[in-house]
């Protein structure tokens, strides 16, 4: 009876010690999720600021175009009558077509506003429209870069949301096997205790 119960003994004591080496390893596992998780937490509001920051050049662009595009036709009905306002809208028109997806593969030049008034918009433009135009080229570059900006900050703040979500997913199934096992050398550390206390009182 002695010789089965210290073989019984010996075989909880192994697997005490098995279960034991596994709980280390998990809990060492949980550290480095914690690790992870803590780490991809800050990615992820780093990078919202930055998505935050390329929306906000975005529309200050936007802005910035929709305000030069007001200014080329106020000066084109005030300044210049019939012939101002044409070479204007026929400045934008270009830009805008220039700068279009569409444009970018056919190269097909924009609709004309009509022979007379692209005559006289050619015989009467004058070097504020022309400044006009290259600013406005420029400003659509430019809301077009944050714009981009702002498109890649959102994917790179949406691929970090999902890093984040299975680092925590990975981060609660560890907690969980960590602490099952913890519960279960608990169990066996205290059942050993109750054998060894019966063996104690028997002899």
């Amino acid at each position: 009876g002695g010789g089965g119960g210290g073989g019984g003994g010996g075989a909880r004591a192994e697997e005490e010690e098995r279960l034991f080496g596994q709980q280390q390893q998990l809990a060492s596992e949980l550290a480095l999720t914690t690790g992870l998780l803590t780490a991809a937490e800050a990615a992820l509001a780093t990078s919202r600021d930055a998505e935050a920051a390329a929306v906000r050049r975005a529309a200050e662009q936007a802005a910035a175009l929709s305000k030069l595009e007001d200014q080329l036709l106020s000066r084109g009905r005030t300044g210049g009558g019939e012939a101002a306002a044409a070479s204007s809208s026929l400045t934008l028109a270009s830009v805008l077509h220039q700068l279009s997806p569409a444009a970018a593969s056919q190269r097909q030049p924009p609709p004309s506003p009509g022979g007379s008034r692209l005559d006289a918009a050619e015989a009467g433009g004058g070097e504020a429209e022309a400044d006009g135009g290259a600013m406005m080229r420029t400003l659509l570059s430019q809301r077009e870069r944050a714009r981009r900006e702002a498109e890649e900050a959102a994917a790179e703040a949406g691929r970090l949301r999902e890093q984040l979500r299975s680092t925590q997913s990975k981060g609660r199934q560890l907690h969980s096997d960590n602490l099952a096992l913890y519960e279960k050398v608990r169990f066996l550390e205290a059942l050993g205790g109750k054998a060894r206390g019966a063996g104690g009182a028997g002899a």
